[in-house]
């Protein structure tokens, strides 16, 4: 193992323009690992937190928008001001790691607790308290997230060791972004449903007598709803002519339904407390790989002139915009994503396989933009994978039973595949791109800014491209649970009752903005990308002149 994690080694803070040390194996691999934590928290809440609100606690869907709004816009302001904060601090430990390591146990703290919200109560105090938990976490995760960006900036000044460093950070970005997509419903499932005894016996009778199939108490974990793919219309007629006769309980759909909802209120919490507990121990990997130097002055100035000289820079706001339409577009894509498969496709018990799968293509696909990048610049594979990702998501708009509809079943195996597989082929590759181009691209953009504005400060570079996409996404969030809730969304009830189908209405909804909004806002930031002229060779210039003007 490199001596360098027994004893870190000292961090190039301020390496040499144009002849930046390497990076060992190692370091790389526990800066990556770092990202763990911003990945995995991020991840559960961007695919689940929208969806436990409306069909766990329910919430109605503009009222668990606007938790996240909040949430985001406080997210979106902080990140600038723990950035100024970071770049101004002064220990012996540096003035970025120090903020890693002591937020770490506070984040999984307060991570747990969101997850951990009454479902009983008014919807007034459920909003009241998911703000206070959500504004908590996310004001120890800024303290972690933007240090440990603004430390990558200055890990290496190579451009092409600064891809690789970002490379094997959105390796592992994704990697526990699989893990976090598929193994919070795993737990949510694996928690028993308690049918009440009279439910349970009425079904066995029923059985008995051939009214209900053997199955039926697997299709009932799944809920009584049209969302379920195995409650058939055969099956559904079977239940109401056993309820009309009297050989099934008159209450006997709401009953199972509110006893599912009742073991994904144990489920989820459960979610938060293994994932957050983790949360606790990845910000200290890329603490102990690096020691930075504390004895290097750099010229600061006051936090707003700050953001406005780096918000005049012309470079710097083309990467903002593009960075925006990218990931406000994810957030979206991510929210929408269980309503998707769950109302849609009906297929929520497939949803951990299909988006895991999703990740793993992604997880491969990540070398390959590395190559683009090498071989071309980073502009180049930018625009590329865009394309191919918000291009595929346009198949998105087609017919359930198009998408749904096996083709052939693996021999041996079992395994049916049907068009949703070429697709999360497709969708993984562009996801991998979306994941690895953009943070790619920044660190040139930063040095370019830096030249213009004279400000050595990368805490309020990384926070002020955090606050516009960040805010904008939140938004887009708000935006498009509104449009769920006016498209006549149902949510669960505080009992725990869930709707037995949702309007055609929500349903078309939920079509167009995974299949058309999403993939047209995503393909629109290749216009504002065509500008940028930052490539490998303008990269060498601006360092040049950086060394000149700064000696370093």
């Amino acid at each position: 193992m490199d001596e360098s994690l027994g004893r870190p080694v000292e961090m190039p803070t301020e390496a040499p323009a144009l002849g930046a040390p390497r990076l060992s194996l190692w370091q790389k691999i526990f800066y990556g690992a770092g990202d763990s934590t911003n990945s995995m928290s991020g991840t559960i809440i961007d695919l689940f937190l929208l969806f436990y609100f409306t069909d766990v606690l329910g919430l109605k869907p503009f009222l668990a928008g606007l938790v996240l709004l909040i949430g985001r816009i406080w997210d979106a302001v902080n990140d600038p001001l723990v950035g100024y904060i970071s770049d101004r601090s002064k220990s012996r430990f540096g003035r970025r790691r120090l903020f890693m390591a002591l937020s770490a146990v506070p984040l999984g703290i307060t991570y747990i607790f969101i997850w951990r919200i009454p479902a009983e109560g008014s919807d007034v105090s459920k909003v009241l308290l998911a703000i206070l938990l959500y504004i908590l976490y996310d004001t120890f995760n800024t303290f972690f997230a933007v240090p440990f960006q603004a430390l990558g900036n200055e890990i290496s000044q190579n451009y092409d060791e600064r891809t690789s460093l970002v490379a094997w950070r959105m390796l592992f970005s994704i990697l526990t972004g699989l893990i976090s997509t598929v193994v919070p419903m795993m737990i949510v499932n694996a928690v028993q449903v308690d049918f009440a005894p009279a439910v349970l016996q009425a079904v066995d009778n029923a059985v008995k007598s051939g009214l209900l199939p053997q199955n039926i108490l697997d299709v009932m974990r799944g809920g009584l709803t049209s969302a379920n793919g195995s409650y058939t219309q055969e099956l559904l007629d079977k239940v109401k002519s056993g309820i009309a006769s009297g050989a099934l309980p008159a209450g006997f759909i709401d009953s199972v339904n509110t006893a599912v909802t009742a073991a994904k209120r144990i489920g989820y919490p459960l979610v938060g407390l293994i994932f957050g507990l983790s949360f606790i121990v990845f910000p200290f990997f890329p603490v102990v790989a690096f020691r930075e130097k504390t004895d290097v002055e750099r010229k600061h100035e006051p936090f707003l002139k700050s953001m406005g000289l780096i918000l005049r820079d012309a470079t710097f706001r083309r990467l903002l915009g593009f960075y925006f339409l990218i990931w406000a577009t994810i957030g979206i894509i991510m929210a929408y994503m269980m309503y998707y498969f769950k109302y849609y496709l009906h297929m929520e018990s497939s949803f951990d396989l299909i988006a895991g799968g999703m990740f793993v293509v992604a997880a491969f696909a990540i070398p390959i933009w590395v190559k683009v990048s090498e071989k071309f610049d980073k502009k180049v594979a930018n625009i590329i994978g865009t394309l191919i990702f918000g291009g595929i998501l346009f198949a998105l708009l087609l017919p359930a039973n198009v998408l749904t509809a096996v083709w052939f079943t693996i021999p041996g195996l079992g395994f049916q595949v049907s068009a949703l597989w070429p697709l999360v082929l497709i969708i993984g590759i562009g996801l991998a791109a979306a994941h690895v181009m953009p943070n790619a691209i920044m660190p040139e953009a930063v040095d370019a800014c830096r030249l213009s504005t004279g400000i050595h400060s990368e805490g309020a570079y990384y926070g002020a491209l955090n606050f516009c996409f960040k805010a904008g996404r939140a938004v887009a969030i708000l935006l498009a649970s509104a449009a769920l809730q006016w498209s006549g969304y149902i949510e669960v009830s505080n009992t725990g009752v869930t709707p037995q189908s949702q309007p055609g209405s929500a349903v078309l909804m939920i079509r167009l903005i995974m299949g058309l909004v999403a993939p047209l806002l995503i393909c629109s930031s290749v216009f504002v990308l065509r500008k940028y002229k930052i490539g490998r060779k303008e990269h060498q210039e601006i360092l040049r002149q950086l060394a000149e003007r700064d000696g370093e």
